[in-house]
């Protein structure tokens, strides 16, 4: 309270001293606009409006105030009486360089984008080589979703000032999420040489479609088993066709669907999933769901196989933990099984290594759900360290090694080797 009395009885004299005709030193109107900015910068808003209104009682036509003041009003989220301030200041000096960043951003902050982007430009044809202006008029294009243009505009901003570290840094974002289309081709092997030597491949060529609902990705999975009598192939190897998507159902919602279909002895002949995400406060995610698998067990049997699953996650600075379960329904009860899985991001989301650890006997992979029908019901414990690398702008490469200790028959078990290399290509 104290201070509140101080400020205003400096505010008071300084007008006092004004009006008494010191307006050839401007000193005290200098003062005065001294207290204002530091009052704003330190988000004391009544007080910095105050003494700029003083301020335009003594010299109604003090731009600096007048911006100032424009400014205060944006930031108190009066626009209205931003824009008539600052238009006034435009009226009497159409190039003044604060006045045009100022109204810029009241329009863009207010979400009149268009015209934000018209005043930008028109702003532009005084100050052509600015950088603040480029780099605002790349963001308000990012708001209107013109991408291609905000690059544009952004490595213009670069070939000014190639140290320019905020434009760099949005630059990268921009070409990341202008990025529609990805290609990947992953293959996975997986050696165990207990009761006999198996060799289980799994090659898988995907295609990922960025659109305005939410992903949608088409898989080709070839796998393959190389047994004891065999050499570098088998003599024979089985495919599957899968299309899934996640369409996104509200702000705080989207669910995976998908639908596989073509296995005959090694895949499953259909599998399916459905789950729905949950976005939670405090960077909290859950989700619950269902997958589906048919087996030909022979000629003239169907098995079928459903698998409930849940799972909970959080997001700590650069750390993402998880935990999910899956939960498979059988005769005699449930064959179950968990997964914790940590993260730890690099720079950016394409950059991280990822400690997973399962057990139960309920899947046969963390992340693979087209396994054959033999790897089910099986007791295991197993660990993957996988690490992440984007190259390029384009090219991402990813890669797992892992160990499992599985039973291959009732208290017998096998240890096996996994690992896989994923390369992808977006654009």
């Amino acid at each position: 309270m104290i201070r509140r009395w101080f400020i205003f009885v400096i505010a008071v004299s300084g007008i006092f001293l004004a009006q008494r005709g010191t307006a050839q030193s401007g000193i005290n109107l200098s003062v005065l606009y001294n207290l204002a900015q530091k009052e704003a910068s330190q988000g004391n808003y009544d007080s910095a409006r105050l003494h700029c209104e003083i301020i335009l009682k003594t010299d109604k036509n003090n731009t600096g105030a007048m911006v100032l003041l424009g400014r205060i009003y944006s930031w108190q989220k009066n626009y209205t009486k931003a824009k008539e301030v600052l238009k006034q200041v435009l009226a009497l000096h159409p190039k003044n360089y604060d006045a045009l960043l100022a109204y810029t951003d009241v329009l863009w902050w207010q979400g009149e984008n268009p015209v934000a982007l018209k005043q930008v430009n028109e702003a532009l044809l005084y100050y052509s080589k600015n950088e603040a202006l480029l780099y605002k008029k790349a963001r308000i294009l990012l708001s209107l979703k013109k991408e291609k243009e905000a690059q544009s505009v952004l490595s213009r901003v670069l070939e000014l000032n190639p140290k320019d570290t905020s434009a760099r840094e949005l630059l990268g974002q921009v070409k990341k999420a202008s990025v529609y289309n990805t290609i990947s081709w992953e293959t996975s092997f997986e050696y165990f040489n207990r009761p006999y030597t198996n060799r289980w491949y799994l090659n898988n060529l995907s295609y990922r479609r960025k659109t305005s609902s939410g992903p949608v990705i088409a898989d080709f999975y070839l796998a393959d088993v190389v047994q004891n009598q065999e050499h570098l192939f088998s003599k024979g190897t089985d495919k599957l066709f899968e299309f899934s998507a996640y369409p996104v159902i509200g702000k705080k919602n989207y669910v995976y669907v998908s639908y596989g279909f073509g296995g005959t002895q090694l895949l499953p002949r259909q599998r399916a999933g459905l789950e729905v995400y949950q976005k939670l406060n405090h960077a909290f995610d859950v989700s619950a769901g269902v997958r589906f698998m048919q087996f030909r067990v022979n000629p003239d049997s169907l098995l079928n196989l459903w698998i409930l699953t849940a799972s909970v996650d959080k997001y700590y600075r650069n750390y993402w933990f998880m935990i999910r379960t899956y939960l498979t329904p059988r005769t005699s009860g449930w064959d179950k099984s968990f997964v914790f899985s940590v993260r730890r991001y690099f720079n950016t989301a394409d950059n991280f290594v990822n400690l997973d650890f399962g057990l139960g006997n309920s899947i046969n992979r963390l992340n693979d759900y087209v396994a054959p029908l033999e790897v089910y019901h099986q007791n295991m414990v197993n660990i993957l360290f996988t690490g992440q690398y984007r190259i390029s702008t384009s090219w991402t490469v990813k890669g797992t090694v892992g160990l499992k200790n599985a039973e291959y028959t009732p208290q017998k078990y096998r240890n096996a080797f996994y690992s896989s290399v994923r390369l992808s290509y977006s654009f």
